[in-house]
């Protein structure tokens, strides 16, 4: 499978990561624990999709 077919869901990871991590500068949103869940299952859906199976 071509990797360029998948290529959203990496992107969107490392959006995420960038979004959360400025956000993290200027308030304490990771303490919760919801968003603190969502942000892991985000960025795990996003790393399972950047390697080679």
């Amino acid at each position: 499978m071509d990797r360029r077919q998948h290529l959203v869901f990496p992107a969107m990871a490392a959006s995420i990561v960038v979004l959360v991590g400025l956000h993290a500068m200027a308030d304490f949103s990771l303490q919760m624990p919801a968003v603190a869940a969502s942000f892991a299952f985000l960025l795990g859906i996003g790393t399972a999709q950047s390697w080679r199976h």
